[in-house]
Order: C-alpha cells, then sequence, then structure tokens
C-alpha cells in the first residue's frame, strides 16, 4: 500500500504523531540540547556585531540607532504577516 494511500493512521497503524516520536527517540533531547546553546549565541554574535558596528562607525549615532529600530520594525511586520497568514 502506497503511503498516499495510508489514511489518517498511517502506514503502520499508528498515528502519525506516535510515529514521529518514536521515530525522533532521545534525539529530541539532543536537538533541544543545541538549541538550547543555539540561541545564546546567536544573540552574544548580535550583541558583538552590533558593538563592532558602534565602534567603527563613530558610536550610537542617529543613523545607527535609525537602522536598528527600522529593522525590528520590519522584522515585527514579517513576524505578523506569518502568524496572521497561518505558516
Amino acid at each position: 500500500m502506497a503511503v498516499s494511500e495510508a489514511g489518517p493512521e498511517g502506514v503502520a497503524g499508528l498515528p502519525q504523531e506516535a510515529r514521529w516520536q518514536r521515530g525522533l527517540g532521545k534525539s529530541s533531547y539532543v536537538a533541544a540540547a543545541l538549541a538550547s546553546l543555539a540561541v545564546p549565541r546567536e544573540g552574544g554574535e548580535t550583541v558583538l556585531f552590533l558593538h563592532v558596528l558602534a565602534k567603527t562607525n563613530g558610536g550610537w549615532n542617529a543613523s545607527l540607532v535609525s537602522g536598528i529600530v527600522a529593522a525590528f520594525a520590519a522584522l515585527a511586520v514579517l513576524f505578523w504577516i506569518i502568524i496572521t497568514s497561518g505558516c
């Protein structure tokens, strides 16, 4: 029987969620551990990038701050579009 003909219960008679959980097993803990390390690392990189950008740009002047505010506003609009579209 093809996968497309398996119906909502899946190929092996198990619901799809149960098959995912069985397939992930302990690897979901590894993924969570990696994510918990990756998020602070990305935050640190952002802080370091902004610090160097401010230092080479002559300090925290109006153009730098307005660019950062514009980037946050663009991200907020993108977030809103993604959330409201149901993607």
